[in-house]
């Protein structure tokens, strides 16, 4: 019955479409990108290779983002136009839904691309409902699913002419260029798309680290015990610490900071900057000390000396960068693990306490890596 009303929608959505006037005559191609904030900086150099192949002479590139991602996008010059989706409130409302999908179906291209790793049904359906000759996307292997996933996602291939398969356990970049070349953009893979950035300002600390205390779900994240005792052990002498991420992991930040003496300068900005302003702060850090996020990719991509508290749940997908990338100061700290690419299903603890992989990282061997990445600094 679903499928049923969907397909009618589609097709009163035909008409005002085609009286829909264009005042852009370039030939246009679609890019989906409605995920989380690390993904889309990897994908950057993808979108450069993409650009160089498709000139903005001849192509118009839209690019559809969440809410969060619009700014940075909007300053990138692989895109001519940004569409946004809020796909925390797509799902469950039904005219924001309809409204979206009516929007997508007014947009005419020769080519779509649903560049998500994960794909989901918001992603499927936004994709289903572009007007575009060739769409293409990912097949995940079935250890990236959750359980009921992979059916669902086979009912929605159906939406695509052609799936690149992404491998398990292969860097992220390598799969992001495997799917452009499908698009007709053969390019050695690359992690350089945030050149266009240029000078960023300053901000209001001239000697100063960032540490990140999040990672967008509890159980990946190192405990605050444990970056509290990593401080109060630092190299000397001591800048002043800056806490960043989310909103949500304000709580994280005050709690470390709750457990460091005074004598330590600790500042909280969790939640408190846009992307570009966050850009800001890590750019001009002396050093990042992250859990795996977001965040850990920008300060490498920037060039900033970065220590990775890594679980094996996606070790080599993520992080570490394969070694032809290296040019940048990056160090991943992980414990041995029997379960290494288990893609998180994992079952030996608690599920209110971090994976095991994570809580066997030790105090003294991030001291260890930042000591290193001291040493090659100096």
């Amino acid at each position: 019955m679903k499928a049923i009303f969907l397909k009618i929608i589609a097709a009163l959505m035909i008409v005002p479409a085609w009286l829909t006037s264009r005042k852009d005559r370039r030939r246009q191609i679609v890019v989906l990108r409605c995920d989380e904030f690390g993904d889309f900086l990897l994908w950057l150099g993808a979108a450069a290779a993409l650009r160089q192949r498709y000139p903005a002479k001849e192509w118009r590139i839209t690019v559809i983002v969440r809410p969060f991602l619009a700014q940075m996008a909007s300053l990138c010059p692989y895109f001519d136009n940004i569409e946004i989706v809020d796909t925390r409130i797509y799902p469950d409302n039904f005219y924001y839904r309809l409204r979206m999908l009516f929007h997508m179906r007014q947009l005419h291209a020769e080519l779509a691309i649903n560049a998500v790793v994960d794909r989901n049904p918001t992603n499927d359906h936004l994709l289903r409902f572009i007007r575009a000759k060739r769409k293409i996307g990912f097949r995940p292997v079935n250890c990236q699913l959750e359980t009921g996933r992979a059916e669902k996602l086979i009912e929605t291939e159906s939406y695509y002419n052609e799936l690149v398969e992404l491998p398990h356990n292969q860097p992220i970049v390598y799969s992001f260029f495997k799917l452009i070349a499908a698009a007709g953009a053969f390019s050695p893979p690359s992690l350089d798309g945030l050149a266009f950035m240029g000078k960023l300002p300053r901000m209001f600390y001239d000697n100063y680290i960032i540490v990140v205390p999040g990672a967008g779900f509890p159980r990946r994240c190192w405990s605050p015990s444990k970056f509290a005792e990593l401080l109060r052990y630092w190299p000397q002498p001591l800048p002043t610490i800056v806490f960043a991420g989310t909103a949500a992991e304000s709580e994280l930040a005050a709690a470390i900071i709750a457990q460091l003496p005074a004598t330590i300068h600790a500042i909280n900005i969790c939640g408190q900057t846009a992307l570009i302003e966050l850009a800001a702060w890590v750019r001009h850090a002396n050093l990042v000390v992250s859990n795996e996020t977001g965040t850990a990719h920008l300060a490498t991509l920037l060039e900033v000396p970065t220590v990775v508290i890594l679980g094996c749940g996606h070790l080599n997908f993520f992080f570490p960068y394969p070694k032809e990338f290296h040019k940048i100061h990056c160090k991943t700290v992980l414990a041995d693990c029997s379960q290494t690419g288990c893609c998180w299903q994992c079952h030996e603890s608690d599920s209110s306490l971090p994976y095991p992989c994570i809580a066997e990282i030790s105090v003294d061997s991030v001291l260890a890596a930042v000591r290193e990445l001291s040493g090659e600094l100096d």
